[in-house]
């Protein structure tokens, strides 16, 4: 698709191959079709497909969908989100592709593309379906989810400023990150070289359900300024672990830059209670 406007009113179906929204500036949601109703527009994705949004020209090509065109997805496998920033590769103006409306059906998004790239899921994730990053970063917004597949981060950032679902274990292996300020509620494993970080680009607190740190596994802890040992959530990082196991993790320590070392307030050790708790 790479007119602006489209009048249809039925949905998209992708049983194959690649549905590509391109354009030369910000896309919009009026590419695919009219305005739906509720489910009846939706895009749908059978197992195997992939959904592009790609630049025409070098310019960044954003693509937002209205909040009731979901995504439908059938046959049990993977669909992949290849967002693409505008040189393809992740040096060029990021992409963003949000997604307003529910996911349904049964099968896998997979997010890929570019190292930044984004992609906005607001809408609930139901029953069927499960999240895997690949590139690039996922948000999970919505605080409803109920699906029952696994969430997998193989690489870039899975942020959970929602909620995952309790029968949605989440993996995080080598070179991918859990992050965000919302709710993992279901169990997490990081495999070495996995991170877990509270917030995304910010101090924050989030909350997991069993978490265990596998032998080389990293826990990124941000400080913020201070000078104060107060501030969970605030001026450090919190986790809220509904229990914590494992052993040989990595402690790593990120500043902000802010800091003033040369108040007296460093000159002495600090505690900072309730990091992981």
């Amino acid at each position: 698709f790479t007119g602006v406007t489209n009048n249809y009113a039925g949905g998209v179906v992708v049983s194959g191959g690649t549905l590509g929204v391109y354009n030369i500036t910000d896309a919009s949601d009026a590419m695919l079709g009219a305005v739906p109703i509720p489910d009846a527009a939706n895009l749908g994705f059978a197992a195997g497909t992939t959904f592009a949004n790609r630049n025409i020209g070098g310019l960044g090509s954003n693509l937002t969908l209205v909040a009731n065109r979901g995504i439908t997805l059938t046959g049990g496998g993977t669909t992949n989100f290849d967002v693409v920033d505008s040189l393809g590769t992740g040096l060029g103006i990021a992409r963003t592709v949000t997604i307003n409306g529910p996911i349904t059906g049964s099968g896998t998004i997979n997010h890929t593309g570019s190292n930044n790239s984004d992609l906005q899921l607001f809408g609930a994730i139901f029953s069927g379906v499960g999240v895997t990053n690949t590139n690039g970063a996922m948000y999970l917004e919505n605080a409803n989810n109920t699906y029952t597949v696994a969430t997998i981060v193989n690489g870039g950032a899975i942020a959970v400023n929602g909620s995952t679902a309790a029968s949605s274990a989440v993996t995080v292996n080598s070179t991918g990150t859990l992050s965000g300020r919302g709710t993992v509620v279901g169990s997490v494993t990081v495999k070495s070289g996995g991170i877990l970080t509270p917030g995304f680009r910010e101090i924050n607190k989030i909350i997991t359900g069993s978490t265990t740190f596998e032998s080389g596994s990293i826990f990124e802890w941000a400080l913020g300024s201070g000078p104060t040992t107060t501030g969970r959530g605030t001026d450090y990082d919190a986790v809220n672990a509904a229990g914590l196991s494992g052993s040989g993790a990595i402690f790593r320590v990120v500043l902000d830059g802010s800091q003033n070392f040369s108040s007296s307030f460093w000159d002495s050790n600090q505690t900072r209670p309730g990091r992981i708790s």
